[in-house]
C-alpha cells in the first residue's frame, strides 16, 4: 500500500480467527472485512528524505553545526494533516542547529543549507517523536512532513564579512574609529 491509500480487505475465516473464534466478539467462521487507510509507513532502515525546492544564485555558506538559524516552516503529517506552522506565528523558529535543541530529523535536514534556500524534509519516526508522538498534535510512530524556508543563520564565532567593496573615485578620506558615519545599506 502507498501512504494515504485506502483498501477494502476481506479475511477469510482460515486467515482470521478460524473455527475459534473470538468469545463475545467474533463468532466462529467468520468471515472479516475492514477498511483500511495506510495512515503512515515506514522502515527502521529509511533515511531522512530531502528535496530542494528552490535555491538561491549565490550561496557564500550553508549551514553547519553550531550555527544559529532563522526560518519558517509548515509542518504536516504524511496525509497532508498540519500539525504546526511559523508562519501562523508569524514569526521564524529561531534555535542552534545540532546541539539538541531540535529533533535529529531537523537538525540533519537544515545542514547545508543557503539562506534563502527552500526545502521539503520529510522526517521518518525515530528521527522525530517516535514511539510516543507529541502531545495530541503528532500521533506514535508519525513520519512528519516539513516545507522549510531558511531566512538566515549565523555562527557565533563569525566575523564580519565584506562581500563587496565600492570605492569612489571622489573618496579623499576613509572612515577612522571615532568618526561618525552615516550609510545607506540594502
Amino acid at each position: 500500500m502507498w501512504w494515504n491509500e485506502r483498501r477494502h480487505l476481506i479475511v477469510p475465516p482460515h486467515l482470521g480467527y478460524g473455527s475459534i473464534g473470538v468469545a463475545g466478539l467474533i463468532p466462529p467462521d467468520a468471515t472479516l472485512y475492514f477498511d483500511v487507510i495506510m495512515l503512515d509507513i515506514w522502515n527502521k532502515d529509511d533515511k531522512l528524505q530531502i528535496t530542494t525546492l528552490s535555491k538561491p544564485e549565490r550561496c557564500n555558506r550553508t549551514v553547519e553545526n553550531s550555527d544559529f538559524v532563522r526560518y519558517h516552516y509548515n509542518g504536516t503529517l504524511l496525509d497532508g494533516t498540519p500539525f504546526d506552522s511559523s508562519y501562523s506565528k508569524e514569526s521564524t523558529y529561531d534555535t542552534y542547529v545540532g546541539t539538541g535543541w531540535l529533533i535529529k530529523g531537523m537538525d540533519q535536514g537544515l545542514l547545508g543549507m543557503c539562506a534563502g534556500e527552500k526545502r521539503s524534509i520529510i522526517i521518518p519516526p525515530f528521527l522525530a517523536y517516535g514511539e510516543k508522538g507529541y502531545g495530541t498534535v503528532i500521533p506514535p510512530q508519525a513520519s512528519l512532513v516539513f516545507s522549510v524556508l531558511l531566512v538566515d543563520f549565523h555562527n557565533p564565532k563569525d566575523g564580519v564579512f565584506l562581500d563587496h567593496l565600492e570605492v569612489p573615485e571622489s573618496c579623499k578620506r576613509r572612515a577612522v574609529t571615532g568618526d561618525f558615519v552615516r550609510y545607506h545599506y540594502n
